[in-house]
């Protein structure tokens, strides 16, 4: 199991207060831009994309895929779930898959 190829998605979303798509872009801009800049550090594809504001609200949703040995991409995970707490990201979804399946 250890030497078994696995792909991860993890997809998570933030929502901040933005009566506006604009002002919600620009308020999320730091964030993406620190996502961004995470992933190309752990090398993982990561891409974002938005909602709109709707209700006083803006929400945008985060994607980084993981691609590797189980054994190698276990710290990646660690880090992308410490990065994701330290900017109070919700998790919306995750999806796993192996060679075999």
């Amino acid at each position: 199991m250890n030497n078994q190829d696995i792909s991860l998605i993890y997809l998570f979303a933030k929502t901040i207060e933005a009566e506006t798509t604009e002002e919600g872009l620009k308020k999320a801009k730091p964030i993406a831009l620190s996502a961004r800049n995470f992933a190309r550090a752990m090398k993982m594809p990561y891409r974002d994309d938005h909602w709109g504001a709707a209700d006083g609200e803006f929400t945008f949703r985060l994607s980084f895929s993981i691609h590797g040995k189980q054994n190698a991409i276990l710290p990646l995970v660690s880090a992308l779930f410490a990065f994701a707490a330290s900017h109070e990201l919700s998790l919306i979804n995750q999806l796993y898959h192996t060679e075999k399946m």
